[in-house]
């Protein structure tokens, strides 16, 4: 886990030369529209050179309001066929936390189901929803907002039946309609492993 102090961000006790405003300028370069996530197979610049990562398919979700917030699901395997294990990547300024090991099974509700439900309500809804993986390390809550909005708050929490641990929490914002239809489809297709 990385952590923002006094302006320069330190990864693994090693305190770095940039903070998190410099990863945020790479990747509007490479993505100059700004959008909300980054399609499979594209792989954001955004990694650190502390961390090792593979080569292998990612989401990167930004929010509409704020490009420097976002969430990115990377480093997907599988122990079996009942089940796919993958990263997940909060990103706020100030804030990064990561969930190494976040578990979806055949038999939980899955992610893009939740979204793709969203997306088809696309005219709005009352209220708050809510899904969240069989272990509960991972919860997304969807609000709808006037102007055709939907706002997705991502809760990572690893170990949540610890008596001590952590939780972090990032809202990213993104039109109800295609933008929504197409990060379901990418997650789709992240946790499955189908083409693209």
């Amino acid at each position: 886990m990385r952590a923002t102090v006094a302006g320069r961000e330190r990864a693994g006790g090693v305190e770095l030369p940039y903070g998190p405003d410099h990863f945020v300028r790479q990747q509007r370069l490479l993505n100059p529209d700004s959008c909300q996530h980054t399609p499979l197979p594209y792989r954001s610049s955004m990694t650190t050179p502390d961390v090792a990562r593979s080569d292998g398919p990612c989401v990167t979700i930004r929010c509409q309001d704020n490009p420097a917030i976002g969430v990115e699901f990377s480093d997907r395997f599988g122990f079996d066929e009942d089940s796919v294990h993958y990263a997940v990547e909060l990103r706020a300024p100030g804030l990064t936390a990561r969930v190494d090991e976040v578990v979806a099974r055949i038999w939980d509700s899955d992610l893009y189901a939740f979204l793709e439900e969203l997306a088809a309500d696309y005219r709005g809804w009352h209220g708050e929803r809510t899904w969240h993986n069989n272990d509960r390390d991972l919860t997304v809550s969807a609000v709808f907002r006037s102007g055709g909005h939907v706002g997705l708050t991502w809760t990572a929490r690893p170990w949540p039946e610890a008596q001590a641990g952590w939780s972090a929490s990032v809202t990213t914002w993104s039109e109800a309609g295609e933008q929504l239809v197409s990060l379901a489809a990418d997650i789709r297709r992240f946790l499955t492993g189908g083409p693209r």
